[in-house]
């Protein structure tokens, strides 16, 4: 049986983790997944939110840990989509 956890929680479950911080990984997609059974209700499966926590595992700030490989920006260190208008 899963155990469901309030916003609420999920922060305390998480050192540093705010509420609000939890709002935008959910508003951002980048967060663990969540449930919303009525419009203004939120919950996440505790044993998901700890997966979610446990693959955010990196080796050092720039990195993750696991095997995605990376992509070296253009020359100029800038991403193709980055242009400014006017140039």
């Amino acid at each position: 049986m899963n155990t469901y956890l309030s916003p609420d929680q999920v922060a305390r479950l998480i050192p540093g983790m705010s509420k609000g911080a939890l709002a935008q990984l959910r508003y951002t997609g980048k967060g663990p997944r969540f449930l919303k059974p009525t419009p203004k209700t939120v919950v996440y499966v505790e044993s998901e939110v700890i997966e979610w926590l446990e693959n955010s595992g990196r080796d050092k700030t720039s990195s993750l840990r696991s095997a995605i490989p990376h992509s070296n920006p253009p020359s100029g260190g800038r991403d193709s989509s980055d242009r400014s208008v006017g140039r």
